[in-house]
């Protein structure tokens, strides 16, 4: 994914914001070297992006779940949407 950089932040700020994901998520891209900017890693959450910089960000390939797995998960998802139905119905 490429984002072009439209003012002076820390990138881990810039990057929660435009991927609309918490820090600590951002901060794992980072420190795992999916991050470049300008075509260099960034190691550090703390670096300052300048505007017009060029970032990249390659995400980490998913590993296969099995459908087992799968199955649970979206199970459970379901029986938390059902309750967040039920829960948050207007009277």
């Amino acid at each position: 994914m490429r984002l072009i950089a439209t003012g002076e932040e820390r990138i881990d700020r810039y990057l929660a914001k435009s991927l609309q994901e918490p820090r600590s998520q951002v901060e794992q891209l980072i420190k795992k070297g999916c991050v470049k900017v300008d075509g260099v890693v960034v190691k550090k959450g703390g670096f300052k992006v300048k505007e017009g910089q060029e970032i990249w960000i390659d995400f980490p390939k998913f590993k296969r779940v099995s459908q087992k797995m799968l199955i649970l998960i979206l199970n459970v998802y379901m029986k938390m949407k059902r309750y967040w139905c039920l829960t948050n119905q207007q009277v």
